[in-house]
């Protein structure tokens, strides 16, 4: 895991970032360990701490490598181009846990790598992009087995625009991607050089690039059928979002020994306090976005005795208020 690298080189516990994620080590590690959102969420808000003012969605994208992404990976290093290992990294992504939508085209500054981030804070939202994109440079060296272009060479990218303005370490940004940038677009776009995209990757190997995709297309089916309890705890817990419910009454409704049920969700990379947090969220997000409740009536919906307990929850989900939630979504409308 490249935060786990991250935080072996410069002397700090690994554990740390696990906090509020009711994960472990082993967990962790584990390929097939989908986290939550607001796992997810907990995750890179802990590396952004621990990181202080850092571009730390740089750093961890430098250390991303294609084998810890699984299966995925496997096909990326197999595929006949890399148009077609970025197209299926593309395709795949919100599968092998990417948040945020990530798409790609040809258009006429290049092969564009387009990122859209989630609704989230101005810190969340910088991390995960500049984690896709230097990521994506990471893989991208992989794949040809060499090195990005150094200083003064442009190579590789044509171009970067991001849709945040110029972070106070802009500077790191220029000596990670060797590249013009902009800052303040509309969209998040990375372009890459046309001839960099019909390049054959040093492993591309089409009979297993297609027998990698076969085995995917089999896990997905694997993991729908193992995600099917954690499907059954959402629709427990939506019946009525104002009552906090405790394992025991959910694995009673699931006809599960309590343990049993815990470890059906462990299985899909889920915890019982992440659902029932991912389920709120959601309907939190909804709320706000779709109707003309009040912060305390959708609190009270949720089942928070007190608004401010709702508050510090939705920071902690995705580092905005409520309020601030609302008023970015609908400026956007």
């Amino acid at each position: 895991m490249p935060a786990w690298d991250w935080a072996r080189e410069n002397g700090i516990d690994p554990m740390l970032l696990l906090q509020g994620t009711g994960l472990d080590g082993d967990q962790i590690s584990d390929t097939k360990c989908l986290l939550t959102t607001v796992q997810h969420y907990r995750l890179v808000n802990n590396i952004i701490a621990l990181g202080s003012d850092r571009a730390m969605g740089l750093e961890i994208g430098r250390r991303a490598h294609l084998s810890s992404i699984g299966l995925l990976g496997m096909m990326m290093l197999c595929a006949p181009t890399v148009r077609a290992a970025l197209r299926v990294g593309a395709t795949y992504a919100p599968v092998a846990g990417s948040l945020g939508k990530l798409t790609n085209r040809d258009e006429a500054d290049g092969f564009a790598i387009i990122y859209s981030a989630p609704p989230v804070g101005a810190s969340l939202r910088r991390y995960l992009t500049e984690d896709i994109f230097s990521a994506t440079l990471a893989y991208l060296a992989e794949l040809m087995n060499e090195a990005p272009p150094g200083e003064g060479q442009c190579g590789w990218i044509r171009k970067i625009a991001f849709s945040y303005k110029r972070p106070a370490r802009a500077r790191d940004y220029e000596e990670r991607f060797q590249c013009p940038l902009e800052f303040g677009a509309k969209v998040s776009c990375m372009w890459l050089e046309p001839e960099l995209v019909e390049k054959v990757p040093v492993l591309a190997n089409a009979l297993a690039f297609e027998q990698c995709l076969e085995m995917y297309e089999r896990l997905l089916v694997d993991m729908k059928e193992e995600a099917v309890i954690v499907s059954r705890t959402r629709d427990i817990i939506l019946r009525d979002p104002s009552k906090f419910l405790s394992v025991e009454e959910v694995a009673e409704a699931v006809a599960l020994p309590p343990r049993t049920f815990q470890r059906h969700l462990a299985r899909s990379g889920a915890s019982f306090g992440g659902v029932q947090a991912d389920v709120r969220r959601a309907l939190a997000q909804d709320l706000l976005c779709n109707s003309t409740l009040t912060v305390e009536e959708i609190a009270a919906r949720l089942g928070y005795s007190e608004p401010s307990n709702f508050r510090r929850a939705f920071r902690s989900w995705l580092d905005v208020t409520p309020t601030e939630y609302r008023l970015a979504v609908t400026s956007r409308h």
